[in-house]
């Protein structure tokens, strides 16, 4: 396996993909973003990069080499999440997460360009002369700066600290698959070039050899074959069949092969597997040929065979990590979807109030600036809790979840999850009734089992319409298990729809009955904690009908 000594970062990632990639993330994100090397030289073209630093610092000698020196500090590597500094150079918010390939430090993910409310505007300006800048152009520059709090900006740069991590993790695991698969091509190689050495090898190769007449009786084989046989001496398998020693179903193929051979005069390779009566199968990698003798007739068979069990284990084990390859790639897949699509339409809608009050709140009555900041309020309880979502799920994925159950009082723990859903569900006209009788008691998790219910309940309230009603309920399912229940008086939803929801290939987001956003994440995070209790979750639906969402969940049991 080669070593990471040398890796650079285009030999791990596609640097198409991967400017895409951080474009989506600045624009979802609203802030600017560049990928640079270690020493803060670029590998990215910038995204969304302000004109002050664009424009301005980065136009003078001074301040690119200041540029420079930030990237490299702050893209330092801390394996505890992202550094959080102002800009070495001009002072705006930076933040920065290394990426690490097998132990080596090849790039900086660094983001920000952003002002927050403990902004040094006299460190700024007194900077501006530093660097030769016009001071006048510089401030009406920083004036065009974005403006994003302390705590936004801090969980952006941890969102960018899971990307960097897990999508370098996983690039380089790809790497070493494929350097995996072509050791064990070029080993198959060599095994086939061997055939011809036979001769003058025969007793030194720790491969199987092995003679055959026509009637595939063994003439000869080496020290090798004789110790995989069980035999103490070479001679005793003389005159002996494969029947004598494998299983019938495995010695009837071998001699099969061996007639045809006989009858062709045509090389075989195969893998083959072998079934014996004494221990378990192996496998093993055989090339058998035509035995002639010196006037070229056809008298029997001759072949080597490898034990390549092994690489039939590692052959199974690649299948296996590929195949969770593909699943981390949907899961990707879907976090990209959501930051470039999901979170937008929340964080454009929350950056636009704050344009319209800074820029007419003096001219604005009581009532207006109430509603711009109630708009306000629901944008970044929507991003608040789609970003909820989108951790969970993170942390789930890397394991960072502890399932930790204990015995709740289900009545009272529903409840406790729905009161606070009362808010949205009053002002929508939507009525929530809990019919869970008093005695039940489960096994749960209490965190994920508040995901649980707070996802489906606030879906429920989503895809009603005002008047109607939202209930939960719960019967015992059998003596392990309870039955949960959220039934709703929606919109429902028609079979395809049903088919998909729990997919995380699918997109299955749509709006609620007055508008509300929706991902798909939280169905999924159910299923997935639901699963987790060992339970599982369905749902039955008809257009215009409403949905019920069940899923069982562990009884409580002394």
């Amino acid at each position: 396996m080669k070593t990471t000594d040398h890796i650079q970062f285009s030999d791990i990632f596609d640097l198409d993909d991967i400017q895409h990639i951080q474009d989506l993330f600045s624009d979802a994100t609203g802030v600017a973003s560049i990928i640079t090397h270690p020493d803060g030289r670029p590998i990215t073209r910038p995204s969304n990069f302000c004109r002050l630093c664009n424009e301005i610092i980065r136009k003078t000698d001074s301040g690119l080499t200041n540029c420079f020196k930030s990237d490299a500090e702050i893209g330092k590597p801390n394996p505890s999440g992202p550094v959080i500094l102002p800009c070495l150079s001009g002072g705006l918010w930076d933040a920065g997460s290394s990426i690490i390939v097998g132990g080596k430090h090849i790039a900086n993910w660094l983001i920000g360009q952003v002002k927050n409310e403990e902004q040094d505007y006299k460190r700024m300006i007194r900077y501006a002369e530093e660097i030769g800048a016009d001071k006048q152009d510089f401030m009406n520059a920083l004036d065009e700066v974005p403006v994003m709090s302390r705590d936004k900006f801090e969980n952006v740069a941890k969102m960018l600290f899971a990307f960097a991590t897990e999508i370098s993790s996983k690039a380089y695991q790809n790497r070493q698959l494929i350097e995996s698969v072509k050791e064990r091509k070029q080993t198959e190689k060599e095994l086939v070039q061997e055939q011809y050495l036979i001769d003058a090898l025969l007793n030194n190769l720790p491969d199987h050899v092995y003679f055959k007449d026509r009637e595939s009786r063994f003439i000869r084989i080496n020290k090798a074959q004789a110790q995989f046989l069980g035999l103490n001496d070479t001679t005793q398998a003389v005159g002996k069949t494969d029947f004598d020693f494998f299983t019938g179903e495995h010695a009837q193929q071998a001699y099969d092969d061996e007639q045809d051979i006989i009858r062709t005069g045509q090389m075989l390779s195969l893998e083959e597997k072998e079934t014996h009566h004494d221990h378990s199968d192996t496998w093993v990698s055989t090339v058998k040929l035509p035995l002639c003798d010196k006037e070229g007739t056809i008298i029997g068979t001759f072949g080597i065979s490898r034990d390549i069990t092994n690489h039939k284990l590692a052959e199974e084990e690649i299948k296996l990590k590929n195949e969770m390859l593909q699943i981390v790639n949907a899961e990707k897949d879907k976090f990209f979807s959501i930051i470039a699509h999901d979170l937008r339409g929340p964080l454009s809608a929350f950056l636009s109030a704050t344009e319209i009050l800074s820029e007419a709140i003096q001219a604005m009555t009581i009532d207006e600036i109430k509603e711009i900041t109630v708009s306000m309020k629901e944008s970044a309880q929507n991003i608040y809790s789609l970003l909820e979502n989108l951790l969970e799920w993170s942390r789930l994925r890397r394991g960072g979840l502890d399932f930790i159950p204990e015995k709740l009082k289900l009545n009272e723990k529903v409840s406790d999850c729905i009161d606070v859903l009362s808010e949205a569900a009053k002002k929508k006209g939507v009525e929530i009734v809990i019919s869970i009788p008093d005695e039940i008691e489960v096994n749960v998790d209490n965190h994920m089992f508040d995901s649980i219910i707070r996802n489906l309940v606030s879906n429920a309230i989503k895809f009603t319409r005002a008047g109607g009603k939202v209930r939960v309920e719960a019967v015992c399912n059998n003596e392990h298990f309870i039955e949960v229940r959220v039934r709703d008086s929606g919109i429902g939803m028609n079979q395809e729809l049903k088919d998909k929801l729990f997919l995380l290939s699918e997109k299955t987001s749509r709006p609620g009955t007055e508008g509300e956003l929706s991902t798909g994440l939280g169905l999924l995070l159910c299923k997935e904690f639901i699963e987790k209790h060992g339970g599982k979750i369905w749902v039955e639906s008809e257009v215009g009908k409403g949905s019920t969402f069940s899923f069982t969940i562990c009884k409580f049991e002394n």
